[in-house]
């Protein structure tokens, strides 16, 4: 797997999906820039992957 560990994408909360009606939430922890794939890991500790088009950052809420 060609990772690039500068990605912007590398530790951002993101959702995904597992199949047509679920989602899950977790961390990006690689990004394959070659075939286009994600790893994530969720609280839980499993991970997943998947194609970066499964993916959609979390907002972040700025509490200023």
């Amino acid at each position: 797997m060609e990772q690039t560990k500068q990605h912007p994408l590398i530790g951002k909360r993101v959702e995904f999906q597992t199949d047509i009606t679920s989602f899950g939430t977790g961390q990006v922890i690689a990004v394959d820039l070659a075939t286009e794939r994600v790893s994530v890991i969720d609280a839980e500790g499993q991970r997943w992957n998947g194609n970066i088009d499964q993916i959609e950052v979390e907002e972040t809420v700025d509490h200023h």
